[in-house]
């Protein structure tokens, strides 16, 4: 029977993002398969198609029940038209119809940020394709004027995840030991607030254009 209420459409890049985080990676949610949907397809159609497949289910309780018996629990999650289903340690035809990955060797991709398992715990980074150009793009531009090189800064990203903020301490000591040594106006933290107010309108990827 399909559950109805089982919320698999993130409408939003940031909400897609937190829903591994918070409610798939941490309860042992390891093993998944991820695609994109073609555009002449109906994607509800699709997601009702999968759901009624795993017999995937929102109920807390019947999870449990299931997990108990020795059954797989597993989520699907889809944003625009990428999916992954994911599935934790157990019995499920999943295992034998998909061609499955693990997280925690090789993380999912999605508009530039990675999703998956450092030191043991979920992780959300920027993408290396695009963080590692990004960050000799900004090192570049280490001796701008302050109060640009500052937007820049804050615009890269509106998302604070555990990863991320590692990654932009790590920008913002290199910038500020070259800016030191250049007797220049140190970078402040990241306000990160800047950049989730901007989401819809700034790509911070026009640095490296």
């Amino acid at each position: 029977m399909i559950q109805p209420r089982y919320a698999c459409e993130m409408p939003k890049l940031g909400k897609f993002l937190t829903r591994f985080v918070t409610y798939i990676l941490p309860f042992g949610h390891f093993y998944y398969v991820a695609d994109a949907i073609a555009s002449r397809h109906d994607l509800k159609r699709i997601d009702r198609k999968i759901i009624e497949k795993y017999r995937i289910t929102h109920c807390r309780k019947t999870r449990k029940v299931r997990r108990d018996k020795g059954f797989a629990s597993v989520h699907y999650v889809r944003f625009q038209n990428l999916f992954v289903i994911i599935a934790s340690d157990g019995q499920s035809s999943f295992f034998e119809q998909e061609d499955w990955t693990d997280i925690r060797k090789t993380p999912i991709y999605v508009s530039g940020y990675s999703i998956g398992i450092n030191r043991g715990k979920p992780c959300v980074r920027i993408q290396g394709l695009r963080w590692n150009p990004l960050r000799k793009k900004f090192l570049d531009m280490a001796y701008y004027e302050h109060r640009n090189l500052q937007r820049y800064y804050d615009l890269i990203t509106p998302f604070r995840f555990r990863g991320i903020i590692e990654q932009m301490e790590w920008l913002r000591e290199r910038v500020n030991h070259k800016r030191r040594r250049a007797s220049l106006p140190l970078l402040q933290p990241w306000d990160w607030w800047r950049g989730k107010a901007a989401q819809e309108t700034f790509e911070a990827t026009h640095l490296i254009s």
